[in-house]
């Protein structure tokens, strides 16, 4: 599981789910939370959403350019082709009227310099 999504009351809650990379981003993941933020969209009964990791230690590393190499390598689409930008794509619509709040798991210690 890459990422869940759930509704507690009008509580809405998008979960990153694959703590063993750091959540970092395959297409897996972009193609599962896509998905939940579609429900979301279509979920009339939220009214506030809740995007957060189920990694105590991180949040989300990024993209996994792992599985960018794989598909270009191995696959030989290029980068036009993966379609990773799920959330570019939620920019333009309203998302049930909803507001989406980031919520980091545990906040970081500052490093001394």
């Amino acid at each position: 599981m890459t990422a869940t999504y759930e509704r507690k009351g009008p509580v809405a809650y998008i979960t990153l789910a694959r703590s063993d990379a750091m959540n970092a981003m395959d297409r897996r993941m972009y193609k599962a939370v896509n998905e939940a933020f579609y429900k979301l969209n279509e979920d009339k009964e939220a009214k506030v959403a809740i995007l957060s990791s189920s990694n105590p230690d991180a949040f989300c590393a990024g993209v996994d350019i792992r599985d960018i190499h794989k598909a270009m390598t191995e696959e030989g689409l290029a980068l036009d082709d993966l379609h990773m930008g799920c959330f570019a794509r939620q920019r333009d619509r309203e998302i049930a009227g909803a507001r989406i709040q980031l919520e980091n798991p545990r906040p970081r210690k500052r490093r001394s310099s």
